[in-house]
């Protein structure tokens, strides 16, 4: 689990970083395409669901 947070965390990093090279009309476009990375990454820190014995081996 913890390589799949670091590997969200690293692509939210790449997107922003294309967002910070972008024109001033698409730089917010891009960024908000990381929100659902981050929702993702936040269930996986901090599950609002209740984890399952084959959750715990991914």
């Amino acid at each position: 689990m913890d390589e799949k947070v670091a590997a969200l965390a690293e692509a939210r990093r790449k997107i922003w970083a294309i967002a910070d090279r972008a024109s001033h009309d698409e730089e917010a476009d891009i960024r908000a395409m990381t929100r659902s990375l981050e929702h993702i990454e936040n269930e996986l820190r901090e599950p609002s669901w209740p984890r399952t014995q084959s959750d715990q081996t991914d």
